[in-house]
């Protein structure tokens, strides 16, 4: 019997947070419904549970240096882009998700407990190229900073 992911290609981002050891249930969920899961994980999220418990679950290495290059030396999170359907933040702290949305931690929120000014999110389909130093960018470009 298939099942309701069959084939589909899912990174799995471990945020930090102690709700991190969870991310382990969902991968192996994702992988019963019948996706291909990869991992990055946070160095925060490494202090709750190991990248070696990812790698034994997905078989794929875990990606932990958001800078580091492939073993042919292509620039790996932009690969992992490309070959990912779905991206799932588990867990989706504040800091992680302010940091998706405006590359920098959210430590202090505004009047009346709104997160701070200039956060946003990517704008597909704008002006400008994502990744384009590396020839491969697609349309967008990261929220304008205040």
């Amino acid at each position: 019997m298939a099942g309701r992911l069959d084939g589909v290609r899912v990174v799995v981002g471990v945020g930090g947070g102690i709700a991190a050891y969870k991310a382990v249930e969902l991968v192996r969920a994702l992988q019963t419904e019948g996706a291909t899961v990869r991992v990055a994980m946070t160095p925060a999220a490494q202090k709750f549970v190991g990248p070696l418990t990812f790698e034994a679950l997905t078989r794929h290495n875990v990606m932990t240096d958001v800078m580091a290059l492939a073993a042919d030396k292509s620039i790996e999170h932009v690969e992992w882009g490309h070959w990912a359907q779905v991206l799932v933040v588990a867990p989706a702290t504040a800091d992680v998700l302010a940091r998706m949305a405006a590359g920098h931690p959210a430590r202090h929120r505004g009047p009346a407990g709104r997160w701070p000014v200039g956060v946003g999110a990517v704008r597909c389909g704008a002006s400008g190229r994502a990744a384009g130093h590396c020839g491969r960018g697609g349309p967008g470009h990261p929220p304008a900073r205040s």
